[in-house]
């Protein structure tokens, strides 16, 4: 059966529609693509700050918690603080490293620094270390 002029042009009507839906669908899905890469790197980038803020935090608790034990025990020289996941309330634990130090020429303080990992064993970790001096209780005597 032969085609006649009229069959012909409706078939390459529909043969280019085609071909114009493909481009569409090839363009809509490489856009979507593209959002989903940038959703993702949201993400990551969202988790890092989320772990940047936690190590931070557990820095400045670590400078405190060193305090705290000068005042009671000016012998304290160093811990290593391990907090686990359920203490932190969240899904991950994290690590401290507390070293004490006299301060050169002045028995009154000493120097305390601290270093914070969270999540503690972990290849994406962030780590924050941080400095300062403490004023030493005076002792009293005892009776």
């Amino acid at each position: 059966m032969r085609r006649t002029g009229a069959n012909k042009s409706i078939g390459r009507r529909q043969g280019f529609v085609l071909v114009l839906v493909l481009i569409v669908l090839g363009v809509a899905a490489a856009l979507v693509m593209n959002w989903m890469k940038g959703v993702a790197a949201q993400r990551r980038h969202d988790r890092q700050a989320d772990r940047r803020l936690q190590a931070d935090w557990l820095a400045e608790s670590a400078l405190a918690r060193a305090a705290n034990r000068l005042a009671a025990n000016a012998d304290y020289k160093e811990e290593t603080w391990k907090l686990s996941a359920a203490d932190l309330s969240g899904s991950e634990g994290g690590v401290v490293e507390i070293h004490v130090a006299a301060v050169p020429g002045d028995v009154k303080r000493r120097s305390v620094q601290v270093t914070a990992d969270y999540p503690a064993d972990s290849p994406w970790r962030e780590r924050r270390s941080k400095q300062i001096v403490v004023e030493l209780a005076p002792r009293t005597a005892a009776k």
